[in-house]
């Protein structure tokens, strides 16, 4: 008898949700790492119908932008305490 294939059968949200997590695999984030995070913005995005790529290109930045505020947070810190901290230059 032949197998069947199950992803078949698998919800339109689980298929968002894997094609939010194949994007953002593709741009080097670790998608299993975000969590809870991760599914909150595959829901809401996907209640208001928006593309997956839409809802990785928000995740990427936003977590982006939360990297950023780190590092300014820690240079700060560092400045204040007689670091002297250069920027980086590629």
């Amino acid at each position: 008898m032949k197998e069947i294939n199950e992803g078949l059968f698998k919800d339109k949200y689980q298929r968002y949700k894997e094609a939010v997590i194949s994007i953002l695999k593709s741009r080097g984030i670790n998608a299993l790492a975000l969590g809870h995070y991760l599914d909150a913005y595959c829901r809401d995005f996907f209640a208001d119908k928006m593309s997956a790529d839409d809802c990785a290109t928000s995740i990427a930045e936003n977590r982006l932008a939360k990297e950023k505020a780190m590092v300014a947070e820690a240079m700060r810190i560092m400045r204040e305490h007689g670091y002297r901290v250069k920027p980086y230059k590629k």
